[in-house]
């Protein structure tokens, strides 16, 4: 099967994804990197750590302004 390449204006562009939504996105992805991270050295349970409680308001966060920002 040949393989063409992509026309630059085809590519560049899709409808609907906005830098807005691409940055929620990326916020999230961090958080929860973030969350992932701590809870693999964290030794107390979830919900009794304050750290951990910091990283899943901020997760919430993150998916409330992706959800505002949605990909069609």
């Amino acid at each position: 099967m040949e393989e063409q390449a992509v026309p630059v204006n085809i590519r560049d562009r899709v409808p609907g994804l906005t830098t807005a939504f691409l940055h929620a996105a990326h916020e999230l992805a961090i958080r929860r990197a973030a969350r992932d991270a701590h809870r693999s050295e964290c030794a107390i349970d979830a919900l009794e750590c304050s750290i951990c409680r910091i990283h899943a308001a901020r997760i919430a966060e993150a998916k409330v302004a992706l959800r505002r920002n949605p990909f069609p």
